[in-house]
């Protein structure tokens, strides 16, 4: 009898064994939800909304929203969690109500966090706590309307609909989505704001494209609502459309990308600053600031590592406020009481107030020779997040690289920031102040037609890139045939930030024919960012079958990798050239884009 319970508990041991193994088999080799890797996936956005109040004179008002959203895994499913987190970034291009425009909408950039499930639903949204009321409202409609393509649940500010699905007779691929009604309507905490509708006068949900990564490659939302709005039940008519087509070319990288030394200096110092502490979609500022000094804004900055972003921005609108203490501020950094860790965000917060006298205190750190290098190092770095920079500051730039229009025949490490620097200021000069932008487009020009050096032109196609300004296609077109490796490799990188016709084809010949493999690195991290054509595909494979460096194939099937959402033959390629890869590395990159039941079938394909 003993023996026989024995048994049998053994027996049922090793069923659930099997089936628990099958179950995390299963689970470990079907298609994932997340195909696109670990490269940002984005999407082009235009909201458009105008509203007619009923009443006298019927007053109507129109909304008009541009900008980009991205997309990047944050946290990868484990085993037995079927979660993925997202992390999300907005970045509004123009905002428009009415009449009015509001364009500095374009330097503010909003984070949030979007968790879904195996079957790219949503579960969930959240968001640092920063964010406007009728922000977090926006980005959710995004968001939701991305994942209704997948047949997720719909929610926005009238709360969870019910969704009804449309087949279409001429095109069975064709899919769209018309609102019925709402299920669980949102409940207004101020009944001021509260919104009911009163009927759907018009819906259409569209989903276009072939479906090959998270989401559809594009998705157009119009409907027209009456609703009744506040304690008064005023009614209105609302009509509103969405747009969300997807890019091949990314806004802004999540992750710095290498740039060649040994005078290429990299933005990963301005990294910590550059749209964290920027104002969130819609915000407007505190209009008192924090009743403190600045002694204890500067040691909450100093010593409160839990809240340094909080402390940055109190500092940030102490400053504002107080524009006199900007001096105290500069001693304390000509004095050096800050570690070079401070030092950068201290800079960078000068940098953020933007305001003349914290102008002049960068301009003066900058001149300033009897500072230490590091200092003045970090302050060249700082002018160039300036948003719109005044004549003192571009003047201290333009003063240190002096010598390399001069014709010197070296650089150092402030020279060449300095002008890096110049052309980040040349950027965002473009069309706010063109004749200073002019003066600092023709030092760039002059330092490449004068210099005989490898090094500096390398360094000047590099300020090339950061100004983005299609001026100087001839030059990057000349210098991507240069015999010089460093100044080829120089030309490959600008052509990612510099919209240049025919880069693509460029760029595609410096991967197959190169001979220099740093610069054929350089060549397919740019086609990374700025996608391939369907042509391109077949050249792209060939090189990366011939291609002898791993790093270098570890980025070539990233360029693929990124095209499937765009082109049926860049998964045909990537599968071939992973049935003969060997490389654990490349392997292991290639696999952030395609299944892993996917690349079993492709290794053992006969």
């Amino acid at each position: 009898m003993k023996n026989r319970r024995i048994l049998i508990m053994a027996c049922s041991g090793f069923v659930f064994a099997v089936i628990l193994g099958a179950y995390l088999v299963k689970r470990r080799v079907r298609p994932s939800c997340w195909t696109s890797g670990d490269q940002p996936l984005t999407y082009a956005v235009e909201m458009k909304e105008s509203e007619v109040k009923d009443g006298p004179g019927k007053e109507s008002k129109t909304s008009r929203l541009t900008g980009k959203i991205q997309f990047l895994p944050a946290a990868a499913p484990s085993l037995l969690d079927s979660s993925t987190a997202l992390e999300g970034r907005f970045f509004p291009s123009q905002y428009q109500y009415g009449d009015d425009l509001y364009k500095e909408f374009r330097d503010f950039t909003y984070s949030f966090q979007v968790e879904i499930d195996d079957r790219c639903h949503v579960k969930s949204i959240d968001f640092d706590g920063r964010e406007t009321f009728s922000a977090r409202r926006t980005l959710q409609r995004l968001v939701r309307v991305l994942a209704l393509g997948r047949q997720g649940e719909y929610i926005d500010f009238l709360g969870e609909s019910q969704m009804q699905k449309n087949i279409s007779e001429q095109d069975s691929a064709a899919l769209s989505y018309t609102r019925v009604s709402i299920l669980r309507p949102i409940k207004a905490s101020n009944l001021d704001e509260s919104v009911k509708l009163n009927s759907i006068l018009s819906s259409h949900f569209e989903y276009q494209g072939p479906l090959r990564s998270l989401w559809y490659p594009k998705c157009t939302v119009s409907e027209r609502l009456l609703l009744s709005v506040g304690s008064k039940n005023e009614t209105k008519v609302l009509d509103y459309f969405i747009e969300l087509v997807q890019l091949k070319e990314d806004l802004q990288p999540f992750k710095a990308s290498v740039i060649a030394k040994p005078y290429r200096v990299r933005k990963s110092l301005a990294e910590d600053l550059r749209g964290r502490d920027r104002p969130s979609l819609y915000d407007v500022l505190k209009p008192n600031p924090p009743s403190l000094s600045l002694d204890q804004a500067i040691e909450a900055f100093r010593h409160d590592q839990a809240r340094r972003n909080e402390a940055k921005a109190e500092l940030i609108e102490y400053l504002r406020s107080h524009p006199e203490a900007m001096v105290k501020v500069r001693s304390l950094i000509e004095e050096r009481t800050f570690t070079d860790e401070q030092l950068i965000h201290i800079l960078f917060v000068l940098a953020k107030v933007g305001s003349a006298e914290a102008q002049e205190a960068i301009a003066s750190l900058i001149s300033n020779e009897n500072l230490d290098a590091g200092t003045r190092l970090r302050s060249i770095f700082a002018a160039g997040e300036l948003r719109i920079p005044g004549a003192e500051v571009i003047n201290s730039v333009r003063n240190t690289y002096q010598s390399l229009i001069n014709g010197a025949a070296k650089m150092d490490e402030m020279t060449s920031s300095a002008l890096l620097s110049s052309g980040l200021l040349a950027s965002n000069l473009h069309d706010i102040m063109p004749e200073e932008e002019g003066r600092l487009l023709a030092d760039i020009r002059s330092i490449y037609k004068v210099t005989e050096s490898p090094e500096i032109k390398a360094n000047t196609l590099d300020a090339m890139g950061n100004t983005a300004n299609e001026e100087f296609a001839q030059e990057i077109r000349d210098s991507s045939h240069s015999p010089s490796e460093l100044e080829r490799k120089a030309a490959y990188d600008a052509l990612a930030r510099v919209p240049l016709e025919g880069r693509e084809v460029i760029l595609v010949q410096a991967v197959r024919s190169d001979v220099n493999t740093k610069a054929r690195f350089a060549a397919y991290q740019s086609l990374k960012t700025i996608g391939i054509d369907k042509q391109a595909v077949t050249t792209v494979k060939t090189a990366i079958s011939h291609e002898p460096d791993g790093m270098n194939r570890i980025a070539g099937m990233e360029v693929l990798g990124r095209a499937l959402a765009f082109h049926d033959d860049a998964k045909t390629a990537l599968l071939d050239l992973i049935a003969k890869e060997n490389d654990p590395a490349v392997l292991q990159a290639a696999g952030r884009y395609v299944s892993a039941y996917d690349i079993l079938k492709a290794k053992h394909k006969p």
